[in-house]
């Protein structure tokens, strides 16, 4: 997320128009004929042309109430909310957990630290599962469920981590690999 560049507040003040024609959310309202328009972005559509679809005008000078169109430019949604100042803005912003851990992603597209998750439920008990295979102490070739030789993965459901062992893992990559390449040369 911090590729995302916040734009410098623009040096030109801001414009804004006649408080009595201002909505309750502090946006300017114009209304033009039959139909009523924001004035920021009326002021973005003389200046630019037509608001792209899918796009939203964000205020660049972060004065809701401006309709300057040099402090208008057309974003979508998301980066608009990421150039936010709002404690959720600053949220999405973070790459790292609070204890600098880097976020994983989960299916749904949500964000969460995988080492601090691990690290609650190991502290709750939860990371061996349920059952006999909880008990064991080494995996089915003999290789111990250390720390070093334990590879801890979340369950789909969330319902807690399947363990698994590394030495196993790494012995089936090599082999797969090696099946590739015999297949591709």
């Amino acid at each position: 997320m911090s590729g995302l560049p916040i734009p410098e507040p623009p040096a030109t003040p801001c414009v804004i128009p006649d408080p009595q024609v201002a909505r309750p959310n502090g946006n300017g309202y114009l209304k033009l004929r039959a139909n009523g328009k924001y004035a920021h972005r009326a002021a973005y559509e003389d200046a630019y042309g037509p608001i792209p679809k899918g796009l939203v005008i964000d205020h660049l000078c972060r004065n809701t109430q401006c309709a300057n169109p040099e402090h208008l430019e057309a974003v979508t949604q998301r980066v608009n909310a990421l150039r936010g100042t709002s404690p959720s803005a600053h949220s999405a912003r973070r790459e790292t957990c609070r204890k600098g851990h880097p976020f994983s992603m989960r299916a749904n597209g949500s964000r969460y630290c995988l080492v601090c998750d691990l690290e609650r439920r190991v502290r709750a008990g939860e990371t061996s599962g349920e059952g006999a295979w909880a008990e064991r102490t080494h995996c089915v070739r003999g290789h111990a469920f250390d720390e070093a030789n334990t590879y801890l993965r979340p369950k789909p459901d969330g319902s807690g981590f399947h363990r698994s062992c590394r030495a196993c893992k790494r012995d089936w990559n090599r082999a797969h690999r090696a099946a590739q390449a015999g297949r591709i040369a």
